[in-house]
């Protein structure tokens, strides 16, 4: 589980920099959104997840037979 934990808390820290300024509208969607996307892009949240829950279910399928 510590992997999932651990991309939960990198996404948690892009999401908590940028959407604060893009939600109010305080800062320039077209600068900011990019970077946004490229940063959770960089962490690649849903190809490590599913790659991480597909790996768990795996596991205890073999065991839960």
């Amino acid at each position: 589980m510590t992997p999932v934990k651990t991309i939960a808390a990198n996404v948690n820290a892009v999401n908590a920099e940028y959407q604060p300024g893009l939600i109010t509208g305080t800062v320039d969607p077209a600068k900011y959104l990019p970077e946004y996307f490229n940063k959770l892009k960089q962490a690649d949240p849903e190809a490590k997840v599913v790659t991480e829950l597909q790996k768990q279910l795996d596991e205890w399928l073999k065991t839960n037979k």
